[in-house]
């Protein structure tokens, strides 16, 4: 989050004239998509443990494992993209009007954010194995895309698959 400081600051702080703004329907549209992004995001954070996700949980309970606390989950967004978060940020991000500065910070945290999602994505493998692997086949990182996202069932299986295989003793998920 720190690393994201610098390019929020030149954003507000470097103004200049503007490279693009969104008018008439367009501008329409792109509120509505940074509105429902927002709200997404927010909605969402119910599929997560935010106590979790803050490291309040892991204060309270002198918690210093860098280990996924849960098995995998996916949420309904989860379906369609790996990483909604970063997604909807992505969408916030690129629907706004854009001059010099906040082009340059929307670069700086698209490249944050996509990196970010290499790294996790190294993390989910080792903590989740082939039932990642499998998922990360069908599902696209950052960008949804037709034909490339799972059912409710299918969710449902890959995850309750994952669990029941680490409720035995001998698994090679890993």
């Amino acid at each position: 989050m720190v690393l994201l400081l610098p390019p929020l600051w030149l954003t507000f702080a470097w103004r200049g004239p503007l490279l693009w703004s969104w008018q008439g329907g367009w501008a329409w549209l792109a509120n509505g998509l940074a509105v429902a992004a927002a709200a997404g995001f927010l909605w969402s954070t119910r599929y997560y443990d935010m106590g979790v996700f803050y490291g309040s949980t892991q204060w309270r309970t002198r918690e210093h494992a860098a280990e996924d606390p849960g098995g995998l989950t996916l949420s309904p967004l989860h379906r369609h993209v790996r990483h909604p978060w970063y997604s909807l940020g992505l969408l916030i991000l690129w629907t706004r009007d854009m001059d010099e500065a906040r082009l340059t910070s929307a670069l700086c945290i698209t490249l944050y954010l996509w990196l970010g999602s290499l790294l996790e994505e190294r993390k989910l493998l080792a903590f989740h194995g082939k039932a990642y692997a499998r998922y990360r086949e069908r599902v696209p990182g950052l960008v949804p895309w037709p034909g490339r996202s799972l059912s409710a069932d299918e969710a449902h299986a890959l995850c309750t698959r994952r669990q029941a295989r680490d409720a035995t003793p001998m698994h090679d998920d890993a």
